[in-house]
């Protein structure tokens, strides 16, 4: 039987795994606009396999890499070499951003209520400041290589 001192106690903290803290927003924006769509799948998967959710995230992850390896083809099939040609050498920097915030946008999406427990339980996120800088470097690789291929 219950008694009223039990319903005072808090149930979350009783939760067998504990909480499970993934990287900020921030660290998924910032990687994400100066590392493009693969830092901010890299953020996002990182975060899904924190939170123990692979099986359902794995679409964005995957999706990006396809198709950002379809756009490193060759001329007449990759989409670098097109947007190059219509955008010029800075648009492609563009879109590869726009294409990152896009990532990050759906990768928000996906882990907003996580995002959302751990501000009202004050749980603070870990640092991201090293995945962050890898995912970025990793994340601009792609893009460095399109801009270097004539």
């Amino acid at each position: 039987m219950s008694t009223p001192d039990d319903l005072l106690q808090p149930s979350l903290a009783d939760t067998p795994h504990g909480t499970r803290k993934i990287y900020s927003t921030t660290v998924g924006y910032i990687a994400a606009f100066f590392g493009g769509p693969v830092a901010g799948a890299i953020i996002a998967t990182v975060n899904s396999w924190r939170l123990g959710r692979m099986r359902s995230d794995w679409p964005l992850p995957l999706g990006t890499l396809v198709v950002v390896a379809l756009a490193l083809l060759p001329a007449p099939l990759g989409l670098f070499e097109q947007l190059r040609g219509w955008l010029g050498e800075a648009g492609l920097c563009l879109a590869w951003r726009v294409a990152g915030i896009a990532v990050f946008g759906i990768s928000y999406l996906m882990h907003r209520n996580y995002h959302r427990g751990m501000a009202v339980m004050g749980v603070a996120a870990p640092s991201g400041w090293l995945l962050g800088i890898l995912a970025i470097v990793a994340g601009a690789a792609p893009l460095v290589f399109a801009l270097s291929g004539e």
